[in-house]
């Protein structure tokens, strides 16, 4: 559960903060070449990020790497200056997500899967039947 509550917290830290640095790198890159270019990738990428949050699937998941080379080929072709280093914060962001999220999915699958349900019927069952025999004597 400890485990669980990290993985997801430090996936959620990076979707929460995605949108508001996407916007940054956006409005400090638009008057420089090839900002338009960067915007649409970043786009792209932070919709297909919080997509693959909702539904993780292999598609999605080539369409991020796919995006990321992408935005890596603008960051490098382009001089965006001291933005640079907060486009490499953003893809660090992306990556977290894209490990992350397989393993809070994985560990949540985990915990629905512990017989909670059927132990807590079992327990509630033997209380009822105690009570019931208690009240009899």
């Amino acid at each position: 559960m400890k485990r669980l509550k990290f993985q997801n917290a430090i996936l959620q830290n990076s979707l929460s903060y995605l949108p508001f640095m996407t916007n940054d790198i956006v409005k400090n890159t638009s008057n420089k070449s090839g900002s338009h270019y960067l915007e649409v990738i970043l786009d792209e990428l932070l919709k297909n990020i919080l997509l693959y949050n909702l539904n993780s699937d292999q598609e999605l998941e080539a369409l991020i790497k796919d995006n990321m080379d992408r935005l890596l080929l603008v960051k490098d072709q382009n001089n965006f200056g001291k933005d640079e280093e907060f486009i490499d914060l953003a893809l660090s962001h992306y990556r977290k997500i894209m490990s992350n999220k397989p393993q809070v999915d994985e560990l949540t699958q985990q915990l629905l899967q512990l017989p909670t349900k059927q132990l807590n019927e079992e327990l509630d069952y033997v209380y009822w039947d105690f009570s019931q025999n208690q009240a009899q004597i």
